[in-house]
């Protein structure tokens, strides 16, 4: 644990502390890029973000739920509508931005996983394929990036029975289509990541306050033994509006919800904006390097994505702006 601080407080100190290497694979993760604004996102400060990550040549960004405003949760048409044209608006953002050529990947968040039709509608509007045999309204792929593997879950879904969004449900058949999908070519695997919208463990978790999987333990228990018997490296989520790494039984949770700006009375933002950026070395000697950068293109942490030889119980190092 001294070791990882000591690293934390260089990389503030001195920058950068890992070079990059000709050949790696770039992945940027953006969580929470809601805000106020007509179309479902504020666009003059989600641009500028996207600007910055536009800076590091991503070759795939993961954006890590809540892609756009909050929508009333209803089985109405307009309902699906309105998603739709908040994920257009989107679109032409990111394709201004970051451009056509880069690949998005999306996950559904708490604000967008309206009715059952989102699952579809995501699917369509992104042109995801090769998605999980779940039910219609449920939603999960995978994704291999040379020898990487990500693993995209929607771990809410919208219920027909209550007519409403739960965001904590980890059924069953989405975990034993997780630990299958794992285990799939796993020798052609050099890395393991996992990706979805509720953090396993709230930041707040220790003052008794549950904002994320950890609602219902038993089955959050499930999900990260899941992690923790086929070799993941970590789990990317967003939904908290901060930066936070924790190293939990030798798994990594990262939780990136910087995207959007919450304003005060004074203007000034609360937010700790920021993006997430993984460089995987083509060199299979070396291990991914993450960095927290902020929107000033500061690297605010830096950090080699390993498993540790003997797991803490509980390492975390926060940001909340």
């Amino acid at each position: 644990m001294k070791q990882a601080l000591v690293i934390f407080l260089l990389s503030m100190v001195v920058g950068p502390l890992f070079s990059q290497e000709e050949g790696e694979v770039r992945v940027a993760l953006v969580g929470d890029g809601i805000g106020q604004g007509s179309e479902g996102v504020d666009a003059e400060s989600f641009a500028r973000l996207l600007a910055k990550v536009a800076e590091q040549k991503p070759n795939v960004v993961f954006f890590l739920g809540n892609l756009v405003d909050g929508l009333e949760q209803s089985t109405a048409p307009e309902s699906i509508k309105k998603l739709k044209n908040h994920l257009e608006q989107f679109t032409r953002l990111t394709d201004t931005y970051l451009g056509k050529q880069v690949k998005i990947y999306p996950v559904i968040g708490n604000h967008t996983f309206v009715n059952t039709q989102a699952a579809q509608l995501f699917k369509e509007h992104f042109k995801i394929k090769d998605t999980a045999p779940l039910e219609s309204y449920q939603w999960a792929y995978a994704v291999n990036i040379e020898q990487t593997q990500f693993i995209v879950l929607a771990s809410g879904l919208f219920e027909r029975k209550y007519r409403g969004y739960r965001q904590e449900v980890l059924t069953m058949p989405l975990l034993d289509w997780l630990e299958k999908e794992l285990r799939t070519n796993a020798d052609s695997i050099r890395y393991r990541f996992v990706i979805g919208h509720m953090p396993a463990f709230s930041s707040r978790a220790t003052e008794g306050i549950y904002s994320g999987l950890d609602k219902d333990l038993e089955r959050r228990d499930a999900f990260w033994q899941v992690l923790k018997n086929n070799d993941a490296l970590g789990y990317f989520a967003s939904h908290e509006p901060l930066y936070d790494r924790l190293n939990r039984d030798g798994v990594w949770q990262i939780i990136s919800g910087g995207a959007g700006m919450m304003e005060n009375g004074d203007g000034s933002s609360s937010v700790f904006q920021h993006f997430i950026l993984i460089s995987i070395p083509k060199n299979k000697a070396k291990n991914p390097v993450l960095e927290s950068i902020d929107i000033k293109g500061k690297i605010w942490d830096e950090f080699e994505i390993v498993p540790l030889d003997k797991p803490v119980h509980q390492l975390r190092i926060s940001n909340r702006g």
